[in-house]
C-alpha cells in the first residue's frame, strides 16, 4: 500500500480559471514532491493528478513525469523508454495484468484560486 501524503496547495491564477483545456503545474507538491498537474476541463471542472509515475517504484524512477507542452500529455519517458502516456481522461494503465492509476487530488474553487487537497 502506498503511504498517503497530505496535500494542501493553492493555485492563484485568475486567468487559468477561464481557459478550458489549459493546465498548470504546481512544482514541489504531492507525493514525493514531484509536482501536481491541474487541468481546466470546462471553467467549472478542474482535475488534478500527481506527477509521480504510477507504475515505477522510487528505485526505478524518482523524477516527475514528463509533461508535453501545449497538450498536458504525461509520460514516464524520463525514466523508461516507453510509449505509455496519460491524459486528464486516460488516468490508468494495465501492465502485465496489473492496473496502475494516476494519484488524483480534489480541486475546489475558492474565489479566484483553486485549492488542491487529498480527497
Amino acid at each position: 500500500m502506498v503511504p498517503e501524503v497530505a496535500v494542501n496547495a493553492s493555485l492563484n491564477d485568475p486567468s487559468f480559471l477561464s481557459i478550458p483545456g489549459d493546465f498548470r503545474i504546481l512544482p514541489n507538491q504531492g507525493y514525493r514532491a514531484n509536482g501536481i498537474i491541474v487541468f481546466n476541463i470546462d471553467k467549472q471542472t478542474f482535475l488534478a493528478f500527481d506527477l509521480t509515475c504510477p507504475y515505477l517504484s522510487p528505485n526505478e524512477c524518482n523524477l516527475a513525469m514528463d509533461v508535453e507542452d501545449g497538450t498536458g500529455v504525461m509520460s514516464c519517458a524520463i525514466c523508461e523508454q516507453s510509449d505509455i502516456t496519460f491524459t486528464q481522461f486516460k488516468t490508468k494503465v494495465t501492465i502485465n495484468q496489473k492496473t496502475y492509476h494516476l494519484r488524483q487530488y480534489k480541486v475546489s474553487v475558492q474565489g479566484n484560486s483553486l485549492l488542491v487537497t487529498n480527497f
